[in-house]
């Protein structure tokens, strides 16, 4: 709804073309606003550009939905969606990674951690181990 405001108020047609990176560009503010709080704190900048080239990517498969009639599917569909997302992510990821994101701990600890439980399952059940 705010995207179709903006859109209107600078007089740009409600294509997708310009919907989507404006969406994802507004939640990429939103994250980045999120943390700005944190210490050591990762780049919003590079958080918001994750997002508004997420939406760049989203307005590249409409449009070539539109130009082929065909959605982006099938074998080269999943090439394409890797490629872009790891391309994409390599700035988040390195944010996340440098203001110690990878190493925080969510949940206190206890045994009904997520991971541990996940281990636990694995363990027990994928590999048929005993802890």
């Amino acid at each position: 709804m705010v995207s179709t405001l903006i859109l209107r108020a600078i007089h740009l047609p409600l294509r997708p073309v310009f919907t989507l990176p404006l969406v994802f560009l507004l939640s990429g503010g939103m994250h980045g606003a999120m943390v700005i709080g944190m210490h050591p704190m990762p780049d919003p900048f590079a958080l918001a550009s994750f997002f508004f080239f997420s939406g760049i990517g989203s307005a590249l498969e409409a449009t070539f939905r539109q130009v082929t009639g065909k959605r982006v599917r099938g074998p080269w569909g999943r090439v394409w969606t890797w490629i872009f997302a790891f391309y994409t992510g390599r700035a988040l990821a390195r944010e996340a990674l440098d203001s110690g994101l990878g190493a925080t701990v969510f949940l206190p600890e206890g045994r009904l951690r997520p991971g541990l439980v996940v281990v636990d399952l694995l363990t027990r059940w994928v590999f048929d181990l005993k802890r």
